[in-house]
């Protein structure tokens, strides 16, 4: 009888044993690093990364335009606002931040900080929503911070652990990198290298264009050929002989424009010409710039960092097919104007983008061919996170040397209609490509054929680590360029 007992007792706990080691297996498939509620969780915070960041960056454009031009205007979603150009702009000036325009310096005079606490976003106030993760609980919050001259949003989880989910370029009250002020610095500086006896042409072009219309370009400038002669009284009518001048010693040569002088332009025409023999833009100056299109000038390698107004008037830059090897992270601070940065690199010898080049263009639709044919290798993660109004990206990297791309590149460009050939010709990458083809409303039904249009945006890229889970189409053979 007491071994039969003994025998059910040995039974029960090797039962229990059993149990409890099925009951550990199921916790871990619960609970563990890959388990269904760990992965459920994990889930619904990058959904809430989502909804804080698609509503920082609403409100960070809202702060841009209300700085800028004092517009009440109160966006509906991550696109900007078209704002009237000869709208006042009566705020300019502003000392007003975007942390304080947060604690209720907005149009709405809404609050989006919660009381009493160090600069934690009121993620219900925020998102209109009380799903989302990081409202000031005991674990899990959002705080807007300064770092590096920088608006950051970092997510801090229950241990404390911060990640970052959002950046913009600065913290100044223009939303864009200082500038360095104008006084003394109203020439554009042209410098040369000639010989003994060279000719050259000032670059200028009578007629300047934006995408649908046709301008007369004003000039009434004084110049400083840098070897000690002047010319004075420069118009439109006599522009055709008075921007010549012939060099009779050889040297490095220093011209200063001053005045208006609105199109700087690398004629390609017959006749004398030195757009061959310039070699930099010392100074931008404040000469009403409004469109420079110095293309084909092998020797321009390098340029200069605007001043607060240099750009103010730009309408259209660019710089392809010249020698030009780095560009100035400023070069592009203050272009309330400029909308189209097609084709403003191509085939130069750049090699890096500065992270915050875009930062102050919100209004940019175009950056088709932008980078294509460069030597850049890297992108920077936020180079586009302030440009939510651009619809085309067709070619931006394309026949580029980079080996990444950045998974949220175009998180906020919520209206990209052209991703064509994006990146074709990158044969460079690795990793894994942002998943682009599924912006396609029901692309799966028809082979991701749609808008955006994908059509060899990842051509030539069969390194990528998803290569094989890209549709065909955005993988094609690319039309001709």
């Amino acid at each position: 009888m007491k071994e039969t007992r003994g025998i059910t007792l040995i039974a029960l706990v090797i039962t229990i044993i059993v149990l409890l080691i099925l009951a550990g297996v199921s916790i871990a498939m619960l609970t563990g690093s890959n388990g269904i509620l760990t992965q459920a969780n994990n889930a619904k915070i990058e959904q809430s990364h989502g909804a804080v960041k698609d509503s920082i960056a609403l409100l960070y454009n809202e702060y841009q335009i209300q700085i800028n031009t004092g517009s009440t205007t109160k966006l509906a979603s991550t696109e900007t606002v078209s704002i009237p150009a000869n709208e006042e702009k009566a705020l300019v000036n502003t000392s007003m931040t975007f942390l304080d325009f947060l604690k209720g310096g907005n149009e709405q005079k809404i609050n989006y900080i919660k009381q009493d606490t160090d600069n934690v976003l009121d993620v219900e106030v925020l998102t209109g929503s009380s799903q989302a993760l990081g409202n000031g609980t005991d674990t899990d919050v959002y705080k807007i911070e300064e770092q590096d001259d920088s608006y950051v949003v970092n997510y801090y989880d229950k241990n404390n652990n911060p990640k970052q989910i959002w950046s913009i370029a600065n913290s100044t009250e223009t939303g864009g990198l200082e500038l360095e002020p104008d006084t003394g610095k109203e020439a554009l500086i042209l410098v040369y290298n000639v010989s003994a006896g060279d000719e050259i042409e000032l670059p200028y072009y009578l007629t300047w264009y934006d995408e649908d219309n046709e301008y007369d370009a004003t000039f009434n400038f004084t110049v400083d050929w840098g070897d000690g002669s002047t010319t004075e009284d420069i118009t439109n009518s006599n522009i055709g002989m008075k921007s010549i001048h012939r060099y009779t010693e050889a040297g490095e040569m220093k011209v200063k424009i001053t005045g208006t002088y609105e199109v700087l332009f690398s004629n390609s025409y017959p006749g004398p010409s030195g757009i061959y023999s310039l070699t930099k833009i010392e100074q931008w100056g404040t000469t009403e710039l409004k469109y420079v299109g110095l293309n084909g000038a092998p020797r321009l390698t390098k340029i200069a960092e605007p001043t607060e107004n240099s750009f103010k008037d730009l309408v259209h830059v660019e710089f392809a097919n010249s020698g030009i090897q780095s560009i100035p992270e400023n070069l592009f601070a203050n272009c309330p104007n400029l909308t189209d940065f097609s084709s403003t690199f191509t085939y130069t010898d750049i090699t890096s983008i500065p992270e915050n080049l875009f930062a102050n263009c919100p209004n940019v639709s175009d950056f088709s061919f932008t980078f294509a044919n460069t030597d850049i290798t890297s992108i920077p993660e936020n180079l586009f996170a302030n440009c939510p109004n651009v619809s085309d990206f067709s070619f931006t990297f394309s026949d580029t040397d980079i080996t990444s791309i950045p998974e949220n590149l175009f998180a906020n460009c919520k209206n990209v209609a052209n991703f064509e050939s994006c990146f074709s010709g990158c044969h460079e990458l690795v990793e894994n490509a942002p998943e682009l083809w599924l912006r396609i409303e029901d692309g799966e039904e028809n082979g991701y054929i749609g808008i955006p249009d994908g059509k060899s945006c990842f051509y030539g890229c069969d390194g990528l680590g998803n290569y094989e889970e890209i549709p065909d189409y955005w993988k094609a053979t690319p039309p001709p360029k």
